[in-house]
């Protein structure tokens, strides 16, 4: 069974991010146009940056490991 409950959450999980999708589009917008203005910019790194933070905001919500791997 606990397998089964991590599934649904994972499946959920998936679910939020897709529907947070543009959501994370816009912060990243704004956030990537903010360092850009500030000089702060080196590359893919800070948009990575970014959209990590939704993702952490999600999996805490849900009370996922925060490791690579299901």
């Amino acid at each position: 069974m606990p397998h089964c409950t991590k599934g649904v959450k994972y499946c959920l999980y998936g679910c939020a991010l897709a529907c947070l999708a543009p959501c994370d589009g816009l912060y990243n917008c704004v956030k990537y146009i903010m360092d850009v203005c500030g000089g702060g910019v080196t590359g893919f790194s800070n948009i990575l940056a970014n959209t990590k933070f939704l993702n952490d905001k999600v999996k805490a919500a849900f009370e996922l490991e925060n490791g690579n791997q299901p």
